[in-house]
C-alpha cells in the first residue's frame, strides 16, 4: 500500500534554543498529542521548501535555514504501508505571523526550552514517533548549541 503523498517533518529551534512544537488532536488515538510540526509535500516542491511553508502554516514561525538531516528518509511502517517523511531541521526560527491553519486543523503552538523539552521526552509525555525519531536526530545539533551558551 503506498500513502498518499510523501511529507516533512520538522524540527524548529529559536535562537533562543527553544523547540517550537504543536498541539494538535488526532482522530486515530482521540487524542492530543505534543509533536513536531509537519506535512505534505506538493508536487514540484522540494521539500526544503515544503517544510518551510507548512512550519509558517502550523506555527507561524519562519526558520533562516532548513537543511535535511543526514537520515535522507524516514518510514511511517515499512511493513504495512509505503510512506516515508523526509527528516529537517530548521534553525533560527522566529515568530513572524499567526499560524494559517487549514479548516480541518486545531493547533496550539508553544516552545520549550532544549532542556524541558528533553525532559519531558524523557518523562514519557510524547508518544508519537517520528517527533521522538527527528529529535533523536536532532540530538547533535541540540548537544552543540547547549554547550556554547549556559541555558
Amino acid at each position: 500500500m503506498r500513502g498518499e503523498k510523501d511529507s516533512v517533518i520538522i524540527f524548529p529551534v529559536t535562537d533562543n534554543q527553544e523547540v517550537v512544537v504543536i498541539h494538535q488532536f488526532r482522530h486515530a488515538a482521540d487524542n492530543i498529542f505534543i509533536e513536531l510540526p509537519g506535512g505534505n509535500i506538493d508536487t514540484d516542491e522540494s521539500p526544503e521548501t515544503a517544510a518551510g511553508r507548512e512550519l509558517l502554516e502550523e506555527t507561524g514561525y519562519q526558520a533562516k535555514e532548513i537543511f535535511r538531516f543526514k537520515s535522507a528518509i524516514n518510514w511511517f511502517d515499512p511493513s504495512t504501508i509505503r510512506s516515508f517523511y523526509i527528516p529537517c531541521l530548521a534553525v533560527g526560527c522566529k515568530q513572524v505571523s499567526k499560524p494559517r491553519l487549514e479548516t480541518t486543523e486545531l493547533i496550539e503552538v508553544e516552545t520549550f526550552c532544549i532542556r524541558k523539552w528533553l525532559e519531558i521526552i524523557n518523562n514519557g509525555l510524547i508518544t508519537d514517533a517520528k517527533t521522538l525519531a527527528i529529535t533523536m536526530l536532532a540530538k547533535n545539533y541540540l548537544d552543540k548549541i547547549t554547550n556554547q551558551s549556559p541555558q
